[in-house]
């Protein structure tokens, strides 16, 4: 027998955001300048598409958007730059300004679909 040293605590943190569709069976990661795609070719597609949109609406910040919150019951049918995020309770409908200087500087979230 022997008797090995354990390892170091490491304390390693990295920021990256990406998306995940359990359904789909999909993640992609954007970190550095890496996009990294686990799961179908579609995955990296689809989170290109969807920055090239944040980008060509003028990359608005959290604070560019109106939210409106509905029951969950409700039908609501969300029109061009409108985007609907269903909960368990609520519906939350999310919409950006109509002019792109008004969405100030760049580093606000992603938006859900």
């Amino acid at each position: 027998m022997f008797a090995a040293k354990k390892a170091a605590a490491r304390v390693h943190s990295q920021r990256a955001f990406g998306g995940w569709d359990a359904a789909a069976s999909f993640l992609v990661l954007a970190q550095d300048d890496q996009l990294l795609a686990y799961g179908t070719p579609d995955a990296k597609a689809r989170l290109l598409r969807r920055m090239h949109e944040w980008v060509d609406l003028g990359m608005p910040s959290a604070a560019s958007f109106t939210v409106r919150v509905y029951p969950v019951d409700q039908v609501v049918d969300p029109r061009p730059h409108e985007w609907l995020v269903r909960r368990t309770e609520s519906q939350f409908l999310c919409s950006l300004d109509a002019t792109p200087e008004s969405y100030g500087s760049a580093g606000g979230e992603m938006r859900q679909t």
